[in-house]
């Protein structure tokens, strides 16, 4: 028995690798090749101030390695380990603490056979040279890595910067990237700033801004198409201090305005403009009695001038009416976020659209709830639909019915055509929230709501489980989704409801456009999915 111990701690010895005969001190400037033995590890010494930066590099000739740094109180700073035989391992590090810095340079496989490297050492860098380094590779543009030098010594650059740039983000090319754009956003914060967030853009989760040296000025730079339009904002996290001692310490958030960002190939819409050379159209209040809801909703109709006297007028309905009934004009944008009644004028006056009456419906300040009641949708497809064909000359072909939402309205105007299939044969689905799920409508009822539920939802969207289920789908679907809406928890549901529509036997027009969630994305995407579904 013991002999078999005797064995087998041998053999553990054997596979544990051993330091060389003596440590030595590197000399940087110098290189030097060496033979490693599978069993063996060599270690190195360099001494370095705080500041200063170590580069060197590791070639492998003929055997795997791994290259560890250790820092004066022994702690590792790095390890790599990237590349194999023939390769080169870097090693590249700036001292945070004064010292005898250790590199221990041992085989990846104690197995393999040994063979030889070639150790480079660089000359060190000095305090101000390393600096120089690190903020080149922390400020790879140039107007960035000036306004760095520049903050060194003139306390007022970022002032300068600011009052040149007019709060205008940077735009700069990047070499073999012929669709997208380097866009650096900055903003400035207080000396209390804990850190700022970029919200909006591709990175739809929001992205933590980077501190100009030791200046007010935060930035970050990502990768924009050129077609891109959205809005985006700065969140500024300040830390607030109280009680003679900072007891007290909180965290207090400032919001910037929301900014637009047009790329240079983003497309707009031609027909937001109100053109009073057109002829004028008559925008209605009216109340609709509703037995399935049990209560009087509030409508707006949109009569064209050129409304034929004969039955045969298309008929387009637009929830979340309150967005989308405003001409042009009413106010800021915020005022008329999608300005139909101009958009349904100029799409006339341009023979783009037939005939068209428009009535757009209230949320009634529920919109969470309402939109997703089965009872609305008896409403909107038996009820105003049967109340509109009683005043006006409408075409009795389901094909001439459009229903038009956005985002959750989107998700009831899929629903509603579904259920009334034979009264409405077209939707026109803006960001459609497909992802809504039996759970989140439970937890909803009871007056919770579970944070990015919809990005990590467990189960099917409803609407998707509704129509893998259903033995066919008939009607046509213009669906339109930006790219920038929270990746695949909002692009990826509606290809999903796409593909599987299609299966089904529905026509689907499907389009993608890079911007983000909300009405300043809509406005611009509007009038081609009425040109689509409403052509004479």
């Amino acid at each position: 028995m013991n002999k078999i111990l005797v064995i087998l701690f041998s053999l553990i010895l054997a596979a544990i690798p051993h330091i060389a005969k003596a440590t030595q001190t590197l000399k940087p400037g110098k290189t030097l090749t060496r033979s490693l033995a599978a069993t063996e590890q060599h270690q190195y010494v360099v001494e370095l101030a705080s500041g200063e930066a170590l580069i060197a590099e590791v070639l492998q000739q003929g055997i795997d390695l791994v290259v560890q740094v250790y820092d004066p109180d022994g702690q590792q700073v790095l390890h790599r380990d990237n590349t194999g035989i023939k390769e080169i391992e870097s090693i590249e590090f700036t001292a945070f603490n004064s010292g005898h810095y250790k590199i221990n340079i041992s085989p990846f496989d104690a197995s393999a056979s040994g063979g030889d490297y070639t150790l480079t050492v660089k000359p060190l860098l000095s305090l101000s040279q390393n600096q120089l380094r690190l903020a080149k590779v922390q400020y790879p543009q140039p107007q960035l890595f000036a306004l760095w030098q520049a903050s060194l010594t003139d306390k007022t650059a970022v002032d300068k910067f600011i009052k040149k740039m007019d709060n205008k983000p940077l735009f700069e090319p990047v070499e073999g990237n012929d669709s997208d754009l380097r866009v650096t956003f900055y903003h400035l914060g207080h000396a209390n700033t804990d850190y700022i967030m970029l919200s909006g853009g591709p990175d739809f989760n929001g992205l933590v801004m980077n501190r100009l040296g030791k200046t007010r000025l935060f930035f970050i730079s990502i990768l924009v198409s050129k077609k891109g339009r959205y809005l985006y904002a700065f969140n500024q996290y300040n830390r607030k201090v109280a009680g003679p001692n900072a007891e007290i310490e909180t965290i207090q958030r400032q919001r910037s305005d929301l900014m637009p960002l047009f790329m240079p190939q983003a497309t707009t819409s031609e027909y937001l403009k109100l053109n009073k050379a057109i002829a004028a159209t008559q925008l209605l209040d009216a109340k609709v009695v509703s037995k399935a809801l049990n209560r009087t909703m509030d409508i707006k109709l949109y009569v064209p001038a050129g409304l034929s006297a004969n039955p045969t007028n298309k008929l387009l309905i637009v929830l979340d009416g309150d967005a989308y009934s405003k001409p042009a004009g009413h106010g800021k944008v915020s005022g008329a976020w999608v300005p139909t009644p101009t958009i349904l004028d100029n799409l006339a006056n341009a023979n783009k659209i037939a005939p068209t009456l428009a009535v757009f419906v209230s949320n009634m300040g529920q919109r969470n709830s309402l939109l997703v009641d089965e009872q609305f949708g008896r409403f909107i497809g038996e009820e105003l639909t049967g109340w509109l064909r009683a005043r006006y000359p409408l075409s009795s072909d389901k094909n001439d019915v459009v229903i038009v939402g956005s985002s959750r309205g989107g998700y009831a105007a899929t629903n509603i055509a579904l259920n009334y299939p034979d009264k409405i044969g077209n939707v026109l689905s803006l960001s459609g929230a497909y992802w809504i799920t039996d759970k989140l409508l439970q937890v909803e009822q009871q007056g919770r709501f579970f944070p990015n539920q919809y990005v990590y939802a467990r189960q099917s969207g409803r609407l998707i489980d509704k129509i893998k289920q259903a033995t066919s789908v008939s009607g046509r679907f213009y669906i339109s989704v930006g790219l920038y809406e929270d990746g695949l928890a909002i692009v990826g549901n509606n290809r999903q409801f796409k593909d599987i529509a299609q299966l089904k036997g529905a026509t689907v027009e499907y389009h993608q456009y890079f911007s983000g969630h909300g009405y300043f994305s809509w406005r611009h995407v509007l009038h081609q999915g009425l040109i689509a579904l409403l052509a004479g």
